[in-house]
């Protein structure tokens, strides 16, 4: 099977399955960027290189660092983020 035709097999199922992305809105997360909700938490683990940036729909603190993030979080290469919504310092 090629590669474009199991993508197209797979791509399909995921939709017929109802499984949608964690981020906001439904958003795919770029590319080398892996997104995963637990609970209320939102995990970013970013497995390529240079820069990546994933809009949020609102405020999240990143529970690893103390960070604050609004409008987006931007990772480089290598970054994990822990987010939880909202402003828990």
């Amino acid at each position: 099977m090629s590669d474009g035709l199991l993508d197209r097999v797979i791509g399909r199922a995921v939709i017929e399955a109802g499984v949608t992305s964690p981020l906001a809105e439904g958003a795919a997360p770029p590319k080398d960027v892996e997104a995963i909700r637990r609970g209320s938490i939102l995990f970013l683990l970013h497995h390529g290189e240079g820069e990546a940036r994933i809009g949020l729909s609102s405020p999240h603190h990143d529970l690893l660092t103390g960070t604050r993030f609004e409008g987006e979080a931007v990772l480089r290469a290598g970054d994990v983020l822990a987010l939880i919504e909202g402003d828990h310092a």
